[in-house]
């Protein structure tokens, strides 16, 4: 999977644009994103804490209110792709 992300990301957003990444504590503890990223975009992952917190808010089965997922950060050099 982290091949064709790649792929839909290049297509989508310009070389050396921020990139968030949301995946669970497995994902992110083998890098395997930061492989196919880390030459050409900055990999932007959650901090431990945020993690931790997402993983309470999942596990309660809460659901949040607040801006949609397509509203543009203050970053403009951040690139929002919806996959």
């Amino acid at each position: 999977m982290p091949k064709e992300v790649f792929k839909f990301t290049k297509k989508k957003c310009k070389k050396n644009s921020k990139v968030g990444l949301l995946a669970t504590e497995g994902t992110l503890k083998t890098g395997v994103y930061k492989k196919f990223f880390e030459k050409d975009y900055q990999l932007i992952e959650p901090s431990q804490k945020i993690q931790k917190l997402s993983k309470i808010k999942k596990r309660n089965q809460k659901v949040f209110e607040g801006a949609s997922a397509r509203q543009r950060p203050d970053d403009p050099d951040a690139c929002l792709a919806s996959l």
